[in-house]
């Protein structure tokens, strides 16, 4: 699954390390029958580790098969709305975070993912109403789609 890999750092030392190899990466073929037995810390670790490395298609097949077994898991749901947003189907995404808000109220994981599916989207005014009291945003024109969601801490 890892080969090891010698490099040279700016200065002309040898390092040495891990590289990952994609083709012997087991993670990314799980049998359905691990998926099924996979539950907490161990099915975390692995979501996490799926989406730091940007192997999202893996991450929602393997969300598809634990949200079939366990479609009323709010967090699988949530990393689904995540990992849509970051595959490009942010506007997917969206009716996934409003259903659970409305059941389970709003909370800051799911700000934060709204968040980036606005931003994804280009919906400034959407991300403009988002912004809690505290951030007061600069610079903005209204409607431009061009413009960066800059925001400073207003000072009290």
């Amino acid at each position: 699954m890892y080969k090891r890999a010698l490099w040279r750092d700016t200065e002309g030392a040898l390092g040495r390390g891990c590289v990952q190899d994609e083709t012997d990466n087991l993670l990314l073929d799980l049998p359905p029958a691990a998926l099924a037995i996979m539950r907490g810390d161990w099915r975390a670790r692995l979501i996490a580790y799926l989406h730091r490395w940007g192997h999202d298609a893996v991450l929602l097949a393997y969300l598809d098969q634990w949200l079939a077994a366990q479609p009323g898991s709010a967090t699988l749901r949530e990393k689904r709305a995540v990992t849509l947003s970051a595959t490009g189907e942010a506007e997917a995404a969206l009716p996934i975070l409003d259903a659970l808000d409305a059941e389970r109220g709003p909370m800051q994981s799911r700000r934060q993912a709204r968040w980036d599916v606005f931003r994804a989207l280009g919906r400034y005014d959407d991300l403009r109403a988002l912004a809690p009291r505290h951030l007061e945003w600069r610079g903005q024109p209204r409607g431009e789609p061009r413009c960066q969601c800059v925001c400073e801490l207003r000072r009290v």
